[in-house]
């Protein structure tokens, strides 16, 4: 799945995060999306899945250079953050089922094995809100890579994660054949295996 992105700005109040950004994303390859902190990294992610709308400039999505409605974009996405709610009432298990009855698991796995996979074993019957942050963000990366879909965004991926975590993050990235992951980070650690990088802070407008 292909991103095409022309003109695209974003404004909040009278501020301009970024503006006129030209750009593509072509499948197969993984970027980093990358600048300060209130750069709007986590904004222009939340623009090109179709979660918000732009001030100005268009988004399109192509499979096979055809066009993807907006409404149906969602179902190609999936995305890790650290605004990302989680179902705290439910068990492990219970999110994973209710997760996986809306989109299909990766490559076949089983949930039991997303279970093994994540080392999450010994809570399968623990309510995810006394997970610690860090097994919660471990959950929210499990739930984002092994979602079948084209596109996978992660949104500073290794938030609350410990040096154990990040490197189970950068081995389920090595491991999958996920056909684009956008990584929006100030930490090099998270986009290693990123090919290509478009830096927020190149279109920050002087004026406008």
């Amino acid at each position: 799945m292909d991103i095409r992105i022309s003109g695209l700005s974003k404004r909040f109040n009278r501020e301009w995060l970024f503006s006129g950004m030209d750009h593509s994303f072509s499948e197969g390859d993984s970027y980093a999306i990358t600048g300060a902190n209130g750069s709007g990294k986590s904004t222009f992610l939340q623009i090109i899945a179709g979660f918000q709308l732009p001030s100005e400039g268009t988004v399109e999505w192509f499979e096979n250079n055809i066009p993807v409605p907006a409404e149906t974009v969602y179902q190609r996405i999936a995305i890790a953050a650290p605004y990302m709610e989680l179902v705290e009432e439910f068990t492990l298990k219970e999110m994973l089922s209710f997760h996986f009855s809306f989109k299909s698991v990766r490559n076949g796995y089983s949930i039991q094995d997303l279970i093994d996979i994540g080392y999450f074993t010994d809570t399968v019957n623990k309510p995810v809100r006394n997970f610690s942050s860090g097994m919660k963000q471990r959950l929210k990366i499990l739930l984002a890579l092994y979602t079948d879909v084209p596109l996978v965004f992660l949104d500073e991926p290794t938030t609350n994660m410990d040096e154990y975590g990040t490197k189970w993050y950068l081995q389920q990235v090595e491991t999958l054949n996920i056909p684009t992951i956008l990584v929006a980070s100030n930490q090099p650690h998270e986009y290693t295996f990123c090919n290509k990088k478009l830096i927020i802070s190149d279109y920050k407008p002087a004026n406008k």
